[in-house]
């Protein structure tokens, strides 16, 4: 499996634990390096159990595509995605629904 297809994967499964939230990938042309944008950008930064699953997708990266870089950003990056190769957006829930269920 390339690296495209691994992290493709694993943002799906993040998807579908975190649907809440929104993905967005892209490979960057010039260094090629990935970007992965996770949106809300409060989320991205005080949710520890998104931290933790991350780090796992990082230290998975390494482990077995040592020479491909990838970052995790959000919406106030300096990097800003434009062609994305996955975007994923976030589910919206009514408070309602939530409250009825």
């Amino acid at each position: 499996m390339d690296f495209q297809n691994f992290l493709t994967n694993k943002i799906k499964l993040l998807a579908r634990q975190f649907s809440y939230l929104g993905f967005k990938a892209e490979q960057n042309e010039i260094s090629g390096f990935y970007f992965v944008e996770v949106t809300p950008m409060e989320e991205f930064r005080n949710n520890n159990i998104l931290a933790k699953q991350i780090r796992d997708i990082y230290l998975e990266q390494l482990e077995k595509y040592p020479s491909e870089s990838l970052s995790f950003i959000t919406t106030d990056s300096y990097y800003k995605i434009t062609t994305p190769f996955l975007d994923i957006e976030a589910k919206h829930y009514e408070l309602s629904n939530i409250i009825s269920s």
